[in-house]
């Protein structure tokens, strides 16, 4: 039997792929390339830059989405708060039903842009927001949210962990941080009181270029100048810096532990129920402290009655027995006269 010989196609002559060339691990490749870029899509920048943004964090990644459309609903309606509305009368005019609808029909008509839009997310559960730069600063808008929290009508946060505005973006190196911050920084302590303490609060999220030591020497070389002090407790200022592989973005804030306990959404609100809680316990100690002075009340007046009574019945009293004691007298009186005489 003679021996075929090998072509080098599989050991088959004129077909085979051969060993390593099959469909399956084409299929395999082809599979494992798509997901690396669409790993890759979601730390991949959506458009430019924005000149300002505002961080937002849940609890897990799943619910980043959530999260992102509350932390848009939530600034959206702080947002909305100054604006005018199209039914009131403008200059002291009286405006008919048909006349504000029309108004408002006018209004729908106009392309409106978007105050606020999702810009990219910079890592799992971390969700970053472009903000236009013709609102107020990031920080206003996120200092008058925690501030509404203690209002019977605010909705409140399920989703949001963290709210952390960035009035200032720059790329995430240190050159371009040091340059930022000595061209904003000095405007934004310009009504800092003399001798007034500051401190910094840095989150580096997957990026190493700005360590945390060189933001800090950064931040004393520029506000040394200032006459501000280093204050590691009790700061009346803090400048939150945040740096991401998108951005690194910095703001100034006031009261960050305190009033908007370190941008943390979620504490913000607990505290706010616990206060209102205590409050009602308070309430109903008072409730049971007024109850109280009614009964001590209504016995006094029950006692007032019996005290006089008392008072009117000790007279008689003491008349019914001084009686036997002045007719002892009388009787002892003779008997004294009697023995005097004999004598």
């Amino acid at each position: 039997m003679a021996k075929r010989k090998w072509d080098g196609k599989g050991g088959r002559k004129g077909g085979g792929r051969g060993k390593g060339k099959g469909k399956g691990r084409e299929k395999g490749k082809e599979k494992g390339k798509d997901k690396g870029r669409g790993g890759e899509k979601k730390l991949r920048r959506a458009g430019p830059m924005p000149s300002r943004a505002v961080l937002v964090t849940s609890h897990t990644p799943s619910l980043c989405q959530k999260a992102t459309r509350e932390a848009i609903r939530l600034l959206d309606s702080a947002l909305g708060e100054g604006e005018e509305r199209l039914d009131e009368p403008l200059d002291g005019e009286r405006r008919s039903v048909g006349q504000s609808l029309d108004a408002e029909l006018e209004a729908l008509k106009e392309p409106r842009r978007k105050r606020l839009r999702f810009h990219s997310e910079v890592s799992r559960g971390v969700a970053l927001l472009a903000y236009e730069p013709q609102q107020p600063l990031p920080s206003e808008t996120v200092q008058k949210i925690f501030g509404l929290r203690k209002e019977a009508n605010c909705p409140g946060a399920r989703f949001v962990v963290r709210l952390a505005p960035l009035d200032f973006v720059c790329s995430p190196h240190l050159k371009s941080f040091q340059a930022a911050a000595a061209a904003t920084l000095p405007n934004q302590f310009a009504s800092a009181r003399p001798g007034a303490g500051w401190y910094m609060a840095f989150h580096s999220r997957a990026m190493g270029t700005i360590k945390r030591d060189e933001a800090m020497q950064a931040l004393k070389d520029i506000l040394r100048p200032l006459d501000l002090d280093l204050s590691v407790s009790d700061a009346e200022y803090t400048v939150l810096v945040e740096v991401n592989p998108v951005l690194c973005g910095f703001s100034v804030l006031k009261g960050y532990e305190h009033e908007l306990f370190e941008c943390h959404l979620q504490k913000a609100f607990e505290d706010c129920e616990i206060q209102a809680a205590s409050q009602d316990e308070g309430d109903d100690e008072d409730d049971d402290g007024s109850e109280d002075e009614e009964e001590c009340e209504d016995a006094e007046a029950t006692q007032e009655p019996a005290a006089e009574a008392e008072a009117i019945r000790k007279p008689g009293e003491a008349k019914d027995a001084q009686k036997p004691a002045a007719e002892a007298e009388a009787i002892r009186e003779p008997s004294g006269d009697s023995g005097a005489d004999v004598s």
